[in-house]
């Protein structure tokens, strides 16, 4: 959708205006957890060491990163995201927070796509570079453009293949052949330095050896747009998108026709923009995959089991073609559509925010087709959706949602188990997900058990893991729903084996030979 840079949070159509109001400690009114349920519902985990699910889930902790990461706002002057303008170089504030943050697979560049921002006028000696006007922005050359993105990437995990693009669809006074930029930002990735100068014009690759990358970077995955889906665009009307859409596919494939291209998406299955999506004859033998958007709120409208019904029918269509599913962006919903205070901002990525994403990913991971997801967003400090979130006083917090990442990523190993819950209970269904990963070698495991019931605790004996056996235990919990940090804290079991998990808490089990 056409998002102004005011509109800097926007993965959904609930954009929302960046706002640098935050006190340093966060909300002034936090929401205490409530109370432990004196006799626990007591539930079951079963895991099938012999049924892997998903081949690969650290890429289930993908992030969405903004590329308009080292601007200033026209009001103001305040930064819009990590990097300084004048050298791209990170925030002194920033940095110890962002540079050690991992990244295993991340979606760029977000909502610059639908400012219209010109990559080519983002490369190069950083002096030589045209200055671009962005809605909400001060003029300014762009200093953190595509291969500083890619340098970033690199040093903090992520490899190439494991970079998705998103490519402008309409015609901007800088760009005004879309199919054609996208096809030179594919020769710019991905052509060899041997001068075959697939697209004619342009040698775009020795552009990109010019500016210090010789080798081609060899991105898999394009998307078409972002939510061209939305009201300000192509109000859920797939054939105008298709016409502009097949000719950018056409042109980017015909410079590399081993580019992934995803396709965005937008409700159930049977919406009329995803039947479209996947029938139309226009996309035959051209389409790796959807990307839907997913924003659940644990409080409100969308559930998670509502989100999760809709997510898990696109991925089962997705299937029957045998496409995957690259879950563009997701987070916790923000209730407030128009002028959310700080506090509803915040609880998205609070421990209420925090709780409710290890959950969705609890159930992504158990879901075959999807390949990746991507946390709505970074790189954009003083969005409403701000995992690290710039305060009032140039401070920044590294909020629940953030450090939960950094927590869970030696817990996701490469493989994901098939793991159901049942609860011993008749007719009782508990408030819980869990999933199992085991790594490649099979000499390590995790399981992890998300607790998102406000009120019961659940009781959880320990899962058997063909193999392997449980070593150690530890719980994630917080003092409020509000609360900025969590602590994690070694678990014990009962003398009958089991684990109290109180309300919204996560259960890391880890397993040895």
């Amino acid at each position: 959708m056409g998002a102004s840079l005011l509109a800097l949070a926007c993965s959904s159509p609930k954009e929302q205006a960046p706002a640098v109001t935050a006190p340093p400690g966060g909300s002034s009114t936090p929401t205490p957890t409530p109370p432990v349920t004196a006799t626990p519902a007591t539930v079951t985990i079963t895991v099938n060491a012999g049924a892997v699910v998903n081949p690969d889930a650290p890429r289930l902790l993908g992030i969405s990163f903004d590329g308009r990461s080292s601007l200033t706002l026209s009001s103001g002057g305040a930064p819009v995201g990590y990097h300084d303008p004048t050298t791209g170089a990170v925030y002194s504030g920033v940095a110890p927070l962002w540079n050690d943050f991992p990244i295993t697979t991340v979606r760029y560049p977000g909502n610059a796509v639908n400012q219209g921002m010109n990559w080519k006028l983002a490369i190069g000696p950083l002096a030589s570079r045209a200055v671009q006007t962005l809605q909400g922005a001060q003029p300014q050359r762009i200093a953190f453009g595509f291969d500083e993105f890619m340098a970033m990437a690199a040093a903090q995990g992520a490899a190439p293949h494991d970079v998705q693009i998103m490519v402008i669809i309409y015609p901007t006074s800088t760009e005004p052949n879309p199919a054609q930029s996208a096809a030179d930002f594919v020769e710019y990735a991905n052509a060899p330095n041997n001068g075959s100068n697939p697209g004619g014009g342009t040698d775009w690759a020795a552009v990109r050896a010019a500016n210090g990358h010789s080798a081609p970077y060899g991105i898999r995955i394009w998307n078409i747009g972002n939510e061209p889906w939305a009201p300000g665009e192509f109000n859920f009307q797939p054939a105008p998108y298709l016409a502009i859409a097949v000719p950018i596919i056409d042109a980017m494939r015909a410079i590399d026709p081993t580019i992934r291209i995803t396709l965005p998406a937008v409700g159930a299955a049977t919406s009329t923009w995803n039947s479209v999506m996947l029938n139309s004859p226009l996309l035959a033998g051209k389409v790796y995959g959807l990307s839907p958007h997913a924003f659940y709120d644990d409080g409100g409208t969308p559930t998670p089991a509502q989100v999760e019904s809709t997510i898990r029918s696109v991925a089962a269509a997705a299937q029957a073609k045998g496409w995957r599913i690259v879950l563009g962006d997701h987070a916790h919903d923000i209730a407030s559509t128009s002028a959310p205070t700080q506090a509803q901002k915040d609880l998205a990525m609070q421990w209420q925010g925090a709780v409710t994403t290890a959950h969705f990913l609890a159930m992504l991971s158990q879901v075959p087709n999807i390949e990746r997801a991507n946390f709505w967003i970074y790189g954009a400090p003083a969005a409403s959706w701000a995992p690290i979130r710039r305060n009032a006083d140039g401070s920044y917090s590294l909020l629940a949602v953030a450090q939960l990442y950094k927590t869970l990523r030696p817990v996701f190993h490469e493989q994901v188990l098939a793991t159901t819950v049942a609860s011993v209970t008749a007719g009782v269904t508990p408030q819980l997900h869990a999933t199992a990963f085991r790594s490649l070698a099979g000499t390590a495991a995790s399981v992890m058990v998300v607790n998102w019931d406000r009120a019961v605790t659940h009781a959880v004996a320990v899962p058997s893991i063909a193999g392997l056996r449980a070593v150690s235990a530890d719980l994630l919990s917080a003092a409020s729903l509000t609360a900025e940090t969590f602590a994690s804290a070694t678990a014990t079991a009962g003398g009958n084996g089991v684990y109290a998990i109180p309300p919204m808490a996560l259960l890391v089990i880890r397993y040895a030979p």
